[in-house]
């Protein structure tokens, strides 16, 4: 809607600049396990949620011609999609190693659950938002959203986690029983 409405992206020029994120997918993939390695796994999770907040700005302020604009999504979706990537396989990595085997499918149907229900959520409110205040300062709220959102992350102990824990070390340390 944004794409095509505000920015005059036709239809063909939305799909080459979602496929970027596919691009971009696959090279955080590519890229996930040497970053751990280099950083730790901790440092990699908030520096891959900090870069894909910063790179989101980009959507908000892309406008101008169409060409600059569309530049402009399809870096946001190549960096923004590789950095979800980087993030999404450090997580699930961590929850995996951290959660006793006995609680790892409750857990990880858990979260999914949360997932899948704040995503209809944040629609409907951007939906009513888009409709009462217009789609650019919606987009301007959920960039800003996505940022504060990372900052909880720099409160927890996230940031010294430099490897996965062994199954010992986790269950010596697991809040989870």
């Amino acid at each position: 809607l944004y794409a095509i409405r505000v920015l005059g992206l036709g239809p063909a020029l939305v799909g080459l600049t979602v496929a970027m994120g596919g691009v971009g997918g696959f090279l955080g993939a590519l890229l996930t396990e040497r970053l751990a390695r280099r950083f730790g796994v901790g440092v990699t999770i908030l520096g891959a949620m900090v870069l894909d907040s910063a790179v989101g700005f980009l959507i908000p302020l892309a406008g101008g011609p169409v060409l600059v604009a569309t530049a402009m999504l399809m870096t946001c979706q190549l960096l923004g999609d590789a950095c979800l990537t980087v993030y999404e396989i450090n997580v699930v990595s961590v929850r995996q190693a951290m959660t006793p085997d006995r609680l790892l499918g409750r857990v990880n149907a858990s979260m999914h659950i949360v997932e899948a229900g704040v995503g209809p959520l944040g629609a409907l409110i951007g939906g009513l938002l888009g409709g009462f205040i217009g789609i650019r300062p919606t987009v301007w709220i959920a960039t800003l959203g996505g940022l504060l959102g990372v900052l909880w992350l720099f409160l927890s102990p996230l940031a010294h986690i430099k490897e996965l824990p062994s199954s010992e070390e986790a269950a010596a340390t697991s809040y989870l029983g």
